[in-house]
């Protein structure tokens, strides 16, 4: 119940603030629907960086379901791990997460408890991480933006974590439980899973960078950061099909501060959303087709 007051709220803000953005920013639609001034080489590279992501998400969850499991082929976690993220993007209300745990019970000996430890480990692991480097460039940020904009920002990530909480809570004592099982009994595991996260995180933060040298933006490092911590807190609720609104809500908020014309910044979150749905489509796509993958029955 709670989980859906927190939506509906989060509906309401999202649909609050693109009504305000729609009234007064100012688009220039000729320079919106102009690509032709993009460096597609750095296009490319942004796909390298998604796809490292992907192989980084993939090896983790591996890791993290033969933490129960004596073996577990890397080609299931890749295609499970991609299928979910497709899913994040283009469905509703995580669908993603909760289609990558049902494969994962119909196809592995594992338990739902289990699966549910390792997925709120998971989503742990990528929380810490987010604010470990968020952190790491509050002195920057303190030094170039007023309390005005900080307080904001750190009242979406107070408010992402909550989210992450309360979706992941339904078993929450065999979760918390697992957790600091994971934590006391597993330290190469674990730091190795933080590893792997960080990968990943790296990698979506070099994807940002790419798509700015794309465009010619001469952003800084610290920029790309606060466009991807944004438009990730946006598309956490996953309210809207593909997440194209929040992402380039969060998109226009965030290159705001660094004065980037709104329709250059709707053109980064279009260029974010549609790599970052390509890649693990398309690997969804492949491993659903060669695989053995069963949805409607459990595996013998």
């Amino acid at each position: 119940m709670l989980t859906t007051i927190l939506r509906i709220i989060t509906l309401l803000v999202l649909f609050g603030l693109a009504i305000w953005w729609g009234i007064t920013i100012d688009i220039d639609y000729s320079t919106l629907a102009n690509f032709s001034g993009i460096r597609w080489n750095w296009v490319n590279i942004a796909v390298l960086t998604v796809g490292l992501g992907s192989l980084a998400r993939a090896l983790r969850w591996k890791q993290l379901v033969q933490w129960h499991v004596k073996t577990y082929p890397f080609r299931d976690a890749l295609g499970i791990s991609s299928l979910a993220q497709t899913l994040n993007i283009v469905a509703l209300l995580r669908s993603g997460d909760i289609t990558k745990a049902t494969l994962t019970v119909k196809h592995t000996p594992l338990s739902v408890v289990a699966t549910g430890q390792i997925l709120f480990i998971e989503k742990l692991c990528d929380a810490l991480v987010l604010l470990a480097l968020s952190i790491y460039f509050v002195p920057d940020l303190a030094s170039q933006y007023t309390l005005n904009f900080i307080t904001p920002v750190a009242l979406l990530g107070a408010a992402f974590f909550l989210t992450v909480l309360i979706q992941h809570s339904s078993n929450s004592r065999a979760q918390i439980a697992g957790t600091l099982t994971f934590f006391r009994d597993r330290h190469s595991l674990f730091f190795s899973i933080i590893g792997l996260t960080f990968v990943f995180w790296i990698s979506a933060w070099a994807t940002h960078a790419a798509l700015f040298a794309a465009q010619s933006l001469g952003l800084s490092n610290t920029a790309a950061l606060l466009s991807l911590t944004l438009v990730f807190i946006g598309v956490v609720p996953n309210l809207t099909p593909a997440n194209l609104a929040p992402a380039i809500g969060m998109s226009v908020f965030a290159l705001s501060v660094y004065n980037v014309a709104p329709s250059l910044a709707i053109k980064h979150g279009l260029l974010v959303q549609l790599i970052s749905l390509g890649v693990p489509l398309t690997i969804s796509i492949c491993y659903v087709s060669f695989s053995r993958i069963r949805f409607n029955s459990s595996s013998s």
